[in-house]
Formats: C-alpha cells, structure tokens, sequence
C-alpha cells in the first residue's frame, strides 16, 4: 500500500503521507491506537447497560421491571468505571483543541 522513501521513515508518517485526505489519514491513526481502542472499551462497558435500557423504553411492551434493573446496572457500570473513565492516559486527549471547538 505505501513503500518508505528512506529507512528513517516513520511508518505513520509514512501512512499519512499515503492517503490525500487527512481525515482517512487521522482514521487510520485512530484504528492502529490501542489505547483509543482501551477507551472505547471502557465507554461501552460504563454505557453499555444505559443503552439496553433505552432500547425498551422505546419498545411497545412493558417492561418496567427491566427498565428498574438495568438502571440499576447502568448505575453499577458508571460507578464501576468511574476510575477508568477519569484516567488521564486514556480520555486525556479529548480536553484538546478540537474538542473544545466542538464545545462552544
């Protein structure tokens, strides 16, 4: 896909380089992130059970007990993750420049 120009080449630049818009470019760097892998892994096990309990308050059958249940996890999950989610390491980098422009 891509062929290094010089044995100092780093092979991200290398990859950048590759493609004309940045933004595949920046996709890239993103899928070949273990850590923003790790963090994604971290939001959907704090979200996760939020999520299946909007799915049946949206439904059409009652499910009110399943709906107090999986609040009750959801709260679990966030309270479970809270230390994940506050690490520096893995959601640092969203207190950047773009995310602040996405802000206001």
């Amino acid at each position: 896909m891509y062929e290094a120009s010089s044995e100092g080449d780093h092979p991200q630049y290398i990859l950048c380089k590759a493609f004309k818009n940045d933004h595949v470019a920046a996709a890239v760097n993103d899928i070949e992130d273990e850590v923003f892998w790790k963090a994604i892994y971290c939001l959907l096990y704090a979200v996760f059970p939020a999520l299946k309990a909007l799915r049946y308050c949206n439904s059409n059958i009652p499910a009110i007990d399943k709906i107090y249940f999986l609040v009750k996890q959801a709260d679990e999950a966030l309270l479970d993750s809270q230390l994940l989610l506050d690490d520096q390491d893995l959601f640092g980098s969203m207190r950047g420049e773009a995310f602040i422009l996405l802000q206001g």
